[in-house]
């Protein structure tokens, strides 16, 4: 399973362009040879020639769900940490890494992050500025996770929203 979560600069019809095209060019990049870390350095170059005067960038988290080793891949270009939560355990590990947002610099080698050993019941969390917004308005949260409690009790009940191991499957071949 191949998840992509992105933000980009501004508001408006660029800003909705650049979304549109960093889009564009994952899906075409994906499906050449490479790892996670090849696919954003060369998406990035394309985008960084299609920016370079305007100032805009963009930040994106990119993830592979591997469901034979059970593993997580990543890479970060300058977004938020995803979260993997452990209900079992009760604790929150931050997906994070090294990454400089898109556009930025054309000649940046992103690298690729992995976690292994998932087990069921486990939950990742991925999202966008919009936490970071809502911090900035005066909501203070009281844990380091602002939403850990809600989603602590979103998952309590048995099986309420747990991705089964049957739903992991290998991302589709071109």
């Amino acid at each position: 399973i191949a998840i992509v979560v992105g933000d980009v600069s501004g508001h408006g019809i660029p800003s909705a362009l650049l979304m549109a095209t960093a889009r564009a060019f994952i899906r075409q990049r994906a499906y050449l040879p490479g790892d996670l870390s090849q696919v954003i350095s060369d998406v990035n170059r394309q985008i960084a020639g299609d920016v370079e005067d305007s100032g805009q960038f963009m930040t994106l988290f990119y993830m592979m769900v591997d469901s034979d080793s059970r593993g997580l891949e990543w890479v970060r270009a300058g977004h938020d940490p995803g979260i993997c939560y452990d209900p079992e355990k009760d604790v929150f590990e931050d997906l994070a890494g090294p990454g400089l947002a898109l556009g930025i610099d054309s000649e940046y080698n992103y690298v690729t992050n992995r976690k292994d050993g998932l087990k069921e019941g486990q939950i990742i969390v991925l999202g966008t500025l919009v936490l970071v917004e809502v911090v900035r308005r005066g909501w203070r949260p009281t844990s380091p996770r602002p939403f850990g409690g809600s989603l602590k009790r979103r998952f309590q009940v048995p099986g309420s929203a747990r991705l089964p191991s049957s739903r992991l499957r290998r991302p589709r071949s071109p």
